[in-house]
């Protein structure tokens, strides 16, 4: 994400989730694209949903019993790779402070973001 000047369009609420397992912490943020603005429209509203990607778990696991070798892959992080067009980003701002007393200042995301319709694709 980059500190931004430019008019915003779209803020995405979000809030952080926290899960304390084996002692260690772990903090992700959640954003919701499907919260509905002043126009009464969310961001996911005005998004394309596009056609499922996805494979059913069920039929790759049969499918897998056909294969010699399978590779199996973490692809946890995915969803933060894919950068957005500059023109996109103005629809994905979010207010943001480091510290509880520092301001608050306006980001927009440069990535896709999970939670949003288009992120799958």
């Amino acid at each position: 994400m980059r500190l931004v000047d430019k008019e915003r369009i779209f803020f995405i609420p979000h809030h952080a989730v926290v899960k304390q397992e084996n002692g260690n912490m772990k903090i992700w943020v959640v954003f919701d694209a499907s919260a509905k603005s002043s126009s009464l429209l969310s961001l996911n509203d005005c998004l394309a949903t596009g056609p499922k990607l996805q494979s059913d778990i069920t039929d790759i696991l049969l499918l897998s019993r056909f294969i010699e070798y399978l590779c199996i892959v973490n692809i946890e992080k995915m969803y933060r790779q894919p950068q957005v067009n500059d023109a996109h980003c103005v629809s994905q701002h979010k207010l943001w402070r480091k510290l509880h007393n520092e301001e608050v200042q306006e980001y927009e995301l440069c990535t896709a973001t999970y939670g949003v319709n288009a992120a799958p694709f």
